[in-house]
């Protein structure tokens, strides 16, 4: 029994640690960039750049046209490929515009 209360607090903690990870961005995004199937979303002027992808991509692609800002959640990752900055794959995107 008390193996199993070490577990749930392990599990607990491994789980907060991972949400702690995740970054917050808020604003517009700035440029677009797509290459093949992949599309990279700038913000912050070239700062930080975010990949997503299916509805995520999607949705930010529409939140770029409609000039809107956003809400992103996003893991960081390593960049590659020269691209400068910080970068993360986006997890969850909330848009703050009216009739979007």
């Amino acid at each position: 029994m008390r193996r199993m209360g070490w577990m749930g607090i392990g599990a607990l903690a491994f789980l907060m640690a991972a949400a702690a990870m995740a970054e917050t961005f808020d604003g517009r995004i700035d440029r677009l960039e797509m290459k093949a199937s992949l599309m990279r979303f700038q913000v912050r002027e070239g700062t930080l750049s975010l990949y997503a992808s299916g509805a995520l991509q999607d949705l930010l692609l529409r939140a770029f046209f409609a000039k809107a800002r956003i809400r992103a959640e996003y893991q960081p990752v390593p960049c590659g490929g020269g691209v400068d900055g910080l970068c993360g794959t986006v997890s969850a995107v909330t848009v703050e515009q009216k009739d979007f």
